[in-house]
């Protein structure tokens, strides 16, 4: 178990990231401004001790490797060993409520409340996904649109319009079925589709749809294509996601902007960086093909970063009900360069069409002083049972290995925190 006194001996000096910029508007006189994400104090407020602490602790065991390589095994012999209820007991209050907003609707009301509070959007991200291989039957897709539509309700009630529901097509079609793009079942999956976006459409979301791998995102792309021809005709309703850590990111996204300006419909972006780059890389390996994915971090950043500062420029030039994007990143540098960008072309905090996001129990830093600062910023907060949710933040956390890995900067804040709340400096 982590001592609470060697966190408070930590190393006082954190680096100052800063960005400055300018707005034209009056509403800032044109005086620069000022963000840095080293404002623990800011950032941990509404923290108690107890939930600093959590944070820090679980934090640091995502940062090792082998529990992230291993993270679903670790949890099936965990549930053989302890037995559900006493393995419930112990995940519930630490990995469970640092990640999950909760099991029912109660609980997603309360965590929304405490989101808002903080001037921080709901992004919803129910644990409901597919791969090759793993079909369902209808009556299992089905179930699922019942969900996302009480999920899209949830978000609404609790965040009002504009609020974002995410949603993967596999959860509504078979991944076998959109690899084959034939059978009378993908028309029942379509019909599926259908019936998600005009729900999110009526309460005026933002439904984001996930990207997943790349041998699914063909079939993916044309399916949320289609969708934002039938439900963007005044403003974004349903949003790609384009994954950064592939090559092919910048010409994916150009590619479907404009096919998206001739249809004549909105245009709505979340880019992130991606979660699947490992397992692309060993598929391209086993399958003998070219390696779609950015061969480092760096690479993938310098993609990311170009993709939005394009984005951010079609914003400006065709206006926020043509045009919206999410910078969905925990990656401090990518965020100032972000906001850099939306001051020297005069796009405002509060226009709301430059919006950031970050996941729920991390990167609060970034996440708490945006909203602090008028911007629009959304948490992506998974909802489900323990049971159903761990597994899927297993795999997730796989995926996500060099972000997790990265929370040395956040850990560090925390036991900044952590030391002030116990000695006072």
């Amino acid at each position: 178990m982590v001592c609470v006194s060697s966190l408070l001996r930590l190393p006082r000096l954190v680096r100052n990231r800063r960005v400055f910029y300018r707005f034209s508007s009056t509403l800032t006189s044109n005086q620069e401004k000022e963000i840095s994400f080293a404002d623990h104090r800011t950032a941990y407020a509404h923290l108690s001790r107890a939930e600093i602490l959590r944070a820090w602790i679980v934090l640091k065991l995502c940062s090792f490797d082998f529990l992230l390589q291993n993270s679903l095994k670790v949890l099936e012999t965990s549930q053989r060993v302890f037995g559900q209820g006493l393995l419930e007991k112990i995940l519930r209050p630490t990995l469970y409520d640092q990640f999950v907003a909760g099991d029912d609707p109660q609980s997603l009301k309360e965590t929304a409340s405490k989101l808002k509070q903080l001037g921080i959007k709901l992004m919803i991200l129910p644990s409901l996904e597919e791969d090759i291989g793993q079909k369902s039957d209808q009556n299992r897709y089905n179930d699922n649109v019942e969900v996302t539509l009480k999920l899209a309700e949830i978000a609404y009630q609790h965040g009002g319009p504009l609020s974002c529901l995410q949603t993967k097509i596999t959860a509504l079609i078979s991944a076998d079925l959109l690899v084959k793009q034939e059978n009378i079942e993908l028309e029942m999956g379509l019909e599926r589709l259908k019936s998600v976006g005009a729900f999110a459409s009526g309460l005026q979301l933002r439904l984001l749809v996930d990207g997943e791998f790349t041998y699914l995102n063909r079939a993916i792309s044309i399916a949320a294509l289609s969708m934002a021809g039938a439900f963007n005709q005044t403003r974004p309703v349903v949003w790609n996601t384009y994954q950064c850590y592939l090559k092919d990111a910048f010409d994916k996204i150009c590619g479907e902007f404009d096919v998206a300006r001739r249809m004549g419909v909105g245009f709505g972006a979340k880019i992130v960086r991606g979660a699947y780059l490992e397992r692309e890389r060993l598929l391209s390996a086993e399958g003998n093909y070219p390696d779609p994915t950015n061969p480092s971090y760096e690479a993938t950043s310098a993609v990311y970063d170009r993709v939005v500062q394009h984005m951010v420029e079609q914003v400006a030039a065709l206006g926020g009900q043509r045009c919206n994007v999410i910078v969905a990143s925990h990656n401090e540098t990518s965020v100032l360069k972000a906001l850099s960008k939306m001051g020297s072309l005069g796009i405002l905090p509060t226009d709301n069409t430059v919006v950031f996001g970050q996941i729920y129990g991390m990167a609060s830093n970034i996440t708490v002083k945006l909203a602090s600062e008028g911007y629009v910023v959304y948490n992506s907060v998974p909802y489900g049972s323990l049971f159903d949710v761990l597994p899927y933040l297993s795999r997730r956390a796989t995926e996500n290995r060099a972000v997790l890995k990265g929370t040395r900067r956040e850990r560090t804040l925390l036991a900044r925190e952590l030391r002030a709340r116990f000695l006072g400096f």
